[in-house]
């Protein structure tokens, strides 16, 4: 289970980041409450993201380890810069 959750865990982040956005966009649209929520939805899934790529930094052992690793890290890099792409658009509108 640890295994999937490091793998899939920015993706995981960007989905939910994404789901958030839009029910706010659809609830509050065109309103400034909804820029703000958004940015702070932003900050805390980057914020999730920066945790993951922290917590898989110094977890090496077996090469299926440096594997798993790897992938979650390199699954939280592109979520960040989801988040960020996805966070543009909302927050100047």
């Amino acid at each position: 289970m640890r295994a999937w959750l490091l793998v899939l865990g920015g993706l995981i982040v960007w989905t939910a980041h994404f789901v958030a956005i839009y029910a706010v966009a659809s609830v509050f649209p065109g309103q400034g409450i909804a820029r703000w929520i958004v940015l702070a939805a932003s900050v805390a899934a980057i914020g999730v993201n920066l945790a993951i790529l922290w917590w898989t930094k110094g977890l090496r052992g077996d090469p299926l380890d440096g594997w798993i690793c790897t992938t979650g890290r390199i699954a939280a890099a592109l979520s960040i810069l989801a988040v960020i792409w996805q966070t543009v658009p909302a927050a100047l509108s």
